[in-house]
């Protein structure tokens, strides 16, 4: 059994999704308007989804799952993922606005869905830990507002890790947000899953990613991984289990 990762899948179906005529699926919000390699994006998601994940693999989705306003414009989209083979695992993404309570979220959701909020998971022999992160301080646009929430989710973000640390698993981290600023300078973030000896981190937000921007690899003895849809072209990434 295997665990993959991917997220920012910003999907927006209007009506359930036939999968056998992807080309007929009517969204509220079609990627290419941001760049063409999203023209259908879901349907790339479908194909590689279904040739890599059988139904007991794990899903990691860190994030931006569906533009819907509201838990009930949501419908079809968690109905095109509950399609697909596997257990899906959500934490919440910026634009993520439907979330609300995780009551209300679960009774909402097949039960192949699972939610990772401020909270620890075991999953094939390690512990992930999931919030959804904030702005890093030095980032361009960072400002006052900012600082409370980044610290919020950084209590957060120890919430889990306490969770996690109880299990004696190797912890894993899932964020929404990048754990560094764009310069890849050590934060608070860093500092704290490296004070928990965390083994990696996963995350998204990051999109149309310069192909000469050196993204975080490996370093504090921490191993990253942007799970962005458009940055591992639309692929889950197998990140653990065979």
């Amino acid at each position: 059994m295997a665990v993959y990762g991917i997220s920012d899948l910003h999907f927006s179906f209007t009506e359930q999704v036939d999968m056998a005529n992807l080309g007929l699926a009517k969204t509220a919000k079609p990627m290419d308007i941001f760049h063409s390699r999203w023209r259908e994006h879901y349907a790339l998601i479908r194909e590689s989804w279904q040739e890599r994940v059988n139904i007991d693999d794990t899903v990691l989705l860190a994030g931006d799952t569906s533009w819907g306003m509201k838990l009930e414009d949501t419908v079809w989209d968690f109905d095109f993922l509950h399609q697909l083979p596997g257990r899906k695992v959500l934490i919440r993404g910026n634009h993520d606005y439907w979330w609300q309570s995780l009551q209300k979220i679960n009774d909402f959701l097949p039960d192949d869905f699972s939610l990772l909020q401020n909270s620890c998971m075991t999953i094939e022999g390690k512990a992930v830990c999931g919030t959804r992160g904030w702005i890093i301080p030095g980032s361009k646009g960072f400002g006052e507002a900012d600082e409370k929430i980044f610290h919020r989710e950084l209590l957060r973000l120890e919430m889990a890790l306490t969770q996690g640390k109880k299990t004696g698993l190797p912890l894993v981290v899932m964020l929404h947000y990048p754990p560094c600023n764009e310069k890849n300078e050590k934060s608070l973030f860093i500092d704290l899953m490296e004070s928990y000896g965390v083994e990696q981190c996963l995350y998204g937000h990051l999109h149309e990613v310069n192909p000469e921007k050196e993204l975080l690899k490996e370093n504090w003895g921490i191993r990253f991984s942007l799970l962005s849809c458009d940055y591992i072209d639309f692929k889950p990434i197998l990140l653990w289990g065979e």
